[in-house]
């Protein structure tokens, strides 16, 4: 039987598959391993015995994990729903930030048009 690619969970029908490149881009936009289960008792035992900084450097090397796979990931619902969300939100976010930038630039072009409009009153005695 398979198990989720993120929280080994058994899988059922309902598991969702997901290109590396999704996988990715959810990371890149924080999607990380849920803290349950198996997982749970290992940072716990690893911040136990390291320190805090244990968890830092596992989850280190988890992302530099999924970056050089190339595999497709299966991943149970509770798991594809969050990377979904994490996804979208980057979407979301860059989209945001080009608006950002795009209304900058035309305050700026409408600011020198006022400032070259206002120029023509000033008299330059």
């Amino acid at each position: 039987m398979s198990v989720c690619d993120v929280c080994n969970v058994k899988l059922k029908k309902d598991s969702k598959r997901f290109s590396s490149a999704e996988v990715k881009k959810a990371v890149k936009a924080g999607f990380r391993q849920p803290s349950s289960g198996i997982s749970s008792v290992i940072d716990d035992i690893a911040v136990r015995e390291f320190g805090p900084e244990a968890k830092n450097f596992m989850e280190a090397q988890w992302i530099k994990q999924v970056m050089n796979d190339n595999s497709d990931w299966l991943l149970c619902p509770r798991c594809a729903e969050e990377l979904e969300k994490k996804a979208k939100g980057r979407t979301k976010t860059i989209i945001r930030d080009v608006m950002g930038v795009v209304l900058s630039l035309i305050a700026l072009a409408l600011f020198i048009l006022l400032i070259r409009w206002l120029s023509q009153f000033v008299s330059n005695d």
